[in-house]
């Protein structure tokens, strides 16, 4: 349902269609049912790095891609370090 309700397919026709794939793939990950939850959020996860990864490939220009993983790397260490003091 996660994933129909983005409608990826419409606004994005170039990315893989991978979910299942990705959710059994996380079942070798985490295989016992109380770690469903785990499952869902890894393939979530994957799902949406599988998007990343058919941009760089289908659109990406040098210079495109280049200012997308700067974002991305400065993005990611502002999240962990807010989840880190939050937490404490």
């Amino acid at each position: 349902r996660w994933w129909k309700g983005l409608e990826i397919e419409s606004k994005l026709p170039f990315a893989r269609d991978r979910v299942v794939e990705c959710y059994f793939w996380m079942s070798g990950v985490y295989f016992e049912p109380c770690q469903s939850r785990g499952r869902i959020i890894l393939t979530m996860m994957i799902a949406i790095i599988g998007i990343f990864d058919d941009i760089f490939d289908s659109y990406g220009t040098m210079e495109a891609c280049e200012l997308l993983t700067n974002c991305v790397e400065r993005f990611v260490p502002a999240c962990l370090m807010r989840n880190i003091f939050y937490a404490t």
